[in-house]
Formats: structure tokens, sequence, C-alpha cells
């Protein structure tokens, strides 16, 4: 079953990046980079704040070791492969959405070790992973096909046309199947998550929205989308990890519980968030 479900997972994570990627072109994809002030404030919080927000209540509050490093995992492992997606339906551009997105995921090949390393240090354990291991995990999972995407709007045009639909609605049809496989599963790992737990999460996912809200720059739209971004995490990164480090069985079991548990609460915790931002703009244009 996790052997089917794992497929299910790669194939419908590279359908639906190429199907981002296919309608974007290469200078769109790259615009977060000519913004060098908006990348610093974006690198600066997903990769540096969101972590010490984590790092700072799993310190200070009673948690189980299951869930603190369930926390710890997700707040050093940014770039969640569903950013682009969500920020669109939301209502901000895809292009700057999908570089911003493509923009953290890589830069998690050297901010994960990095972070990895420094709450090992601070925990006194041994949590690590190599840069090549997260680096093919990314590019594998979000960059190869964006990428390709990309390439076919920028060098077949004719070809991204014709397939820019089927691929989209593809892409959507496994994605919704997908995510009832991993509701269902969800609702089992969340009954092994107490309470305070979730009420750490659910700070933490608010505080993300916040940071990201903050440092967006000016415009509600690059605003609404890091703030996305700094609250939705990486969750197959988190669990990968996890994996490699971790191999008793219950502590995997519980790891997951923990993983999924923070990113359920965030889905949730970016709704009001999102009914905020759309309520402000609808207030901006009408004056």
């Amino acid at each position: 079953m996790a052997q089917h479900l794992s497929g299910l997972a790669t194939i419908t994570l590279f359908s639906l990046m190429m199907s981002l990627g296919i309608n974007v072109n290469f200078q769109e994809i790259t615009s977060l980079w000519k913004d060098k002030k908006l990348l610093a404030n974006s690198i600066i919080a997903s990769d540096i704040l969101v972590p010490l927000v984590g790092l700072f209540l799993v310190l200070f509050i009673d948690l189980s070791p299951e869930v603190r490093l369930g926390i710890l995992l997700m707040a050093a492992c940014p770039g969640a492969p569903m950013i682009a997606r969500k920020s669109a339906k939301a209502g901000s551009k895809l292009s700057f959405a999908l570089s911003l997105q493509s923009t953290i995921a890589l830069l998690a090949v050297i901010t994960t070790p990095i972070t990895l390393a420094f709450f090992s240090k601070i925990f006194d354990v041994t949590a690590s992973i190599e840069i090549i291991s997260v680096a093919k995990q990314i590019v594998m999972g979000q960059l190869l096909p964006i990428g390709i995407g990309v390439l076919l709007n920028e060098k077949k045009p004719s070809i991204a046309n014709k397939i820019r639909e089927p691929l989209t609605k593809i892409a959507n049809g496994l994605f919704a199947v997908l995510a009832i496989i991993i509701l269902i599963i969800a609702i089992k790992l969340l009954v092994k998550t107490n309470f305070i737990s979730f009420i750490v999460m659910g700070i933490i996912a608010i505080a993300s929205l916040g940071i990201g809200h903050f440092f967006g720059g000016t415009d509600l739209e690059t605003r609404q989308s890091l703030a996305i971004a700094c609250a939705s995490r990486n969750a197959g990164l988190a669990l990968f990890v996890g994996t490699l480090n971790f191999l008793d069985p219950k502590i995997k079991t519980y790891l997951m519980s923990a993983v999924v548990s923070y990113a359920v609460i965030a889905a949730i915790m970016t709704i009001p968030y999102l009914k905020w931002v759309k309520s402000n703009q609808k207030e901006v244009s009408q004056e």
C-alpha cells in the first residue's frame, strides 16, 4: 500500500509541477531574482525566522520528543510543492508564486542541512542529511518537472498549447484522488497528536503567516505568496529526512503523525488569512 501511495504521489507531484511550469516562461520563473530586496526578505522570512519561531516554542513548551522532532523537521524544510498552486488559486500571479517556490526549494538544498545541523547541536542529537540527498529530492520532485514545462512553453509553444489543458486536468484529477487518500491517513494520524501539540503548531503557523506577510513587500499579492510559503513547509522532505535518520518504526509513526498534523493545521490556519487578504484587496480596489 505504502509503495503504491508513494508512486501515486510521485506521478501526481510531477504532473502538477509540470502543469504549472508550462504556463510561464524563463523570464517569469526568475522574476524574484530581479528584486534583490524581496529575494533577501523571502530568504530571511522562510529560512531563518520561521525555523527560529519553531525552535523557540519547542524549547519553552513541554512536548513529546516525537512532536518536537516533527516540528523542527518541518521548520527546517521550506519550499513546499503546493506554494504556487495555493497562491495562484488565492489570486496571486502564478509567475511570481512559482518563482518564489522554485527559489526557496532550490536554496533548501543548502539551508535544510545547515538548519538541521544547528538544531542537532542545540538538542544534542544526531540528525543530518547530505546536500546531494536533499538536491535529488527537490530536483526530481519540483525543479525538473517545472523546468520541463517552462522549456516546452519557451521552445515548443505549439506542443505546450496542445497539452496544457489535458495535462492540467490529469494533474488535478490525480491530486483529488491523492488528497482523499491523504485525508483518510491524516485522520488516523491526527488522533496520535495531543491537544497542546495542536496549539503549538497553530501558533507556529499563524506566526509564519505573519512573518511572510510582513516581509512580503507592499504588494498584497507578494505578501500573500510569501505568507503561504512561510507557513507551508515541505512535508515530503521532512519525512524523507526523518526516515533516513530514525529507524525505529514507532518513532517513524509518531514522527509522521506530527508532520502530517502540522501540514493540516497550517492549511487550516491559512484559510482565514486568505479571506482577510481577499477582503483587503476588495477594499483597495473600491478606493
